[in-house]
């Protein structure tokens, strides 16, 4: 009896086209938890730098001049603005609102508001 081991190139072939069906399916599903994650992180960066301002205001009676004085007052460090897609000089400290910018490829800009915490450019 001739046994035949090994596959056809047709089952190679519709393994192959199975898989890569798979991929495609699941390839924008993954693409956008990673722009979810990386929005996040800014997302909790200006949270952070929103509690200090707020504190730096509060004590002082007006608002910081920039994210250098909130850093230099220490009230935030640099290394807490420091993550894997975002870093200090991608943020911004203005008057009403607080940006991460920079990053498109990142997921691009996030802004809060200073007094309400409210993130916009969902």
């Amino acid at each position: 009896m001739l046994c035949r081991k090994g596959f056809t190139l047709l089952e190679l072939i519709v393994v192959m086209l199975i898989i890569g069906i798979i991929a495609a399916i699941a390839m924008p599903s993954m693409t956008a938890n990673v722009t979810r994650a990386r929005r996040q992180e800014a997302i909790a960066a200006l949270g952070a730098i929103r509690t200090a301002y707020r504190i730096y205001n509060s004590e002082r009676g007006f608002a910081p001049g920039g994210l250098w004085a909130l850093t230099a007052g220490n009230y935030i460090t640099t290394n807490d603005l420091n993550g894997p897609n975002y870093n200090s000089s991608n943020y911004s400290v203005g008057a009403v609102n607080l940006s991460a910018t920079g990053a498109a490829a990142n997921g691009g800009g996030v802004n809060m508001n200073t007094v309400t915490g409210i993130v916009d450019n969902p």
